[in-house]
C-alpha cells in the first residue's frame, strides 16, 4: 500500500468515531487561520496538534479491536 492509502484507512477510522468531525475541522480552521495571518509559528503548532489529536482518536481505536484484524 502506498503512503495515500493508509493514510485515507486513517482519516477514515479517526473520521467515524463520533464527534470527530466537529473536532477535525476545529483543528483545520486553526491552521487555516494562523496561515491567513501569516504566522507560521502558529500554524505549525496547530497542524501538530490536529495530527497527533487524529492519532490519539486512532490508536485507541486500534487498542479496541480484536489481534487478527489488526493484522490486515
Amino acid at each position: 500500500q502506498g503512503l495515500q492509502a493508509r493514510v485515507g484507512v486513517l482519516r477514515r477510522k479517526s473520521l467515524s468515531q463520533p464527534g470527530r468531525g466537529a473536532h477535525m475541522l476545529a483543528e483545520v480552521r486553526a491552521v487555516v487561520d494562523a496561515i491567513e495571518r501569516a504566522d507560521p509559528t502558529a500554524a505549525g503548532i496547530a497542524a501538530q496538534a490536529h495530527v497527533q489529536a487524529a492519532a490519539q482518536v486512532v490508536l485507541a481505536n486500534l487498542a479496541t479491536v480484536p489481534e487478527p484484524e489488526k493484522r490486515r
